[in-house]
């Protein structure tokens, strides 16, 4: 190979490479949950948004109860909450971000010997939302 013609490619890839670190992300597509009744969860919900530029259409505040495990009753009103603000926001989304006082799992019953195969996170139940 020719010795200029490598220095020009590799010249060329060090440029194109460098033009895409320096590029914009851009964040319009993510969504972030706080839990209004948690005051941690709406300073780390804001923190987050305002370090990756995440416009402030993007959050979707929830009023849901605190703790770790929800029943489903309180996921139906958690899912509608989410699914009303993406509606009425008219977000169009590929990404959604929770925060420390969100719930995490949906518990549909059943023991430690017997568990419920329905019992699930929150993260994978709002992927069907």
């Amino acid at each position: 190979m020719n010795k200029n013609l490598f220095f020009a490619s590799a010249f060329y890839a060090l440029i194109i490479n460098v033009n895409f670190i320096n590029a914009q992300v851009n964040y319009n597509d993510v969504a972030v949950l706080v839990n209004i009744n948690d005051t941690m969860s709406v300073n780390i919900g804001n923190y987050f948004m305002s370090k990756r530029n995440i416009p402030a259409n993007n959050l979707i505040r929830l009023n849901v109860s605190t703790n770790e495990e929800i029943t489903p009753t309180q996921w139906n009103t958690l899912k509608q909450q989410v699914e009303d603000s993406i509606g009425w926001k008219g977000l169009n989304l590929n990404y959604i971000v929770t925060t420390k006082g969100v719930p995490l799992k949906v518990s549909y019953g059943g023991t430690l010997l017997s568990p419920d195969n329905r019992n699930a996170s929150v993260d994978s139940e709002l992927m069907l939302v």
